[in-house]
């Protein structure tokens, strides 16, 4: 083999793909992603999360699934920092948590969001990753849950991609979905926004008195929009929609 005269250098997250007596380069940024993944949004956000009482996604999905049953799909996407020779420094995981995992012996797939990462808002969820495991749940035949908590959208994600999301999903089969599956929606915390489609677009729907809202746009759009000072309960609580 000639020698091309280029310096050919492997990310800084590893040892050489070549080595023999260590990991391959790209396992230390597999690893790296994993521990970005599972941090959520950090210690604070967390901490934030359970004193709102709430327990963040990743601990409901513990609660959900039989032990040891959760097999998650897309668990490395996010936004990722990197150095001048490319190599993973840090990043901020998505969002958008999805999967399929069992409860009581029967598959089950599920979608949550995690409320650590920017309040569960579109400004850093993957669409795509709640949208597959929705078409995953379609062709296997099998329940989808989804666990909501959500700001909704995002006005920074709109100045970033200039433009809308109409006509919508075009890959969330929807109408197949509700005429497939059982279909499951629960408003963990807030639901606005997209996610208060989320939980109504389902056979069955669920939400906790005093913690859960489900309303197109909270408190803070309807002041601007029509002038009236209401809160979460009033706009969007169980006591609504339970009427």
């Amino acid at each position: 083999m000639t020698d091309n005269g280029k310096d050919n250098k492997q990310p800084s997250t590893g040892t050489d793909a070549s080595s023999s007596n260590g990991p391959l380069w790209w396992e230390g940024e597999l690893k790296l992603r994993s521990r970005i993944a599972m941090g959520l949004g950090g210690s604070e956000n967390i901490q934030r999360q359970h004193a709102r009482g709430q327990l963040t996604a990743r601990e409901r999905l513990d609660c959900l699934v039989d032990e040891g049953s959760w097999r998650e799909v897309g668990l490395f996407t996010g936004k990722m920092k990197y150095d001048d020779q490319h190599g993973l420094i840090d990043g901020s995981p998505a969002n958008a948590i999805a999967g399929t995992g069992t409860i009581e012996q029967r598959d089950v797939a599920v979608s949550a969001e995690d409320f650590t990462v920017r309040g569960g808002s579109s400004e850093s969820t993957s669409p795509e990753k709640w949208q597959y495991i929705e078409r995953y749940a379609l062709e296997y035949r099998i329940p989808i849950i989804r666990l909501v908590e959500t700001a909704g959208g995002s006005i920074n994600l709109l100045k970033q991609s200039s433009g809308t999301k109409i006509p919508g999903y075009t890959g969330w089969p929807l109408g197949g979905l509700l005429g497939t599956v059982p279909v499951i929606g629960i408003a963990m915390g807030a639901a606005a926004g997209l996610g208060a489609v989320r939980v109504v677009a389902s056979h069955f729907s669920v939400m906790v008195a005093g913690s859960s809202y489900v309303f197109a746009g909270g408190p803070a759009v309807v002041k601007p929009g029509v002038g009236q000072e209401i809160d979460k309960e009033e706009l969007g609580g169980a006591s609504v929609h339970a009427r």
